[in-house]
């Protein structure tokens, strides 16, 4: 993870998710990105759609939870998101 500087504990998207049961969002949110990263056809069409070409050696990285180093609360208001 050396390639990712502005990024601190990033967290990879995972198939299965490892989060708890009533975090509905974050398990399908990770499980839509996983997919992304390992179905090279869906990851074709979906970006292809968005005129983005997906070349034989493209990779694509797929993170869940990532909080940024250089930002702080008062920069953002209340919420990040």
């Amino acid at each position: 993870m050396a390639d990712l500087p502005d990024l601190m504990n990033p967290q990879r998207a995972r198939l299965f998710p490892v989060l708890a049961d009533t975090s509905k969002e974050g398990r399908t949110l990770s499980i839509f990105l996983a997919t992304l990263t390992f179905v090279r056809d869906f990851s074709q069409n979906l970006f292809g759609s968005l005129g983005q070409r997906i070349g034989t050696t493209t990779t694509i990285s797929t993170y869940t939870e990532v909080n940024f180093n250089n930002l702080s609360d008062k920069n953002w208001g209340a919420r990040m998101d």
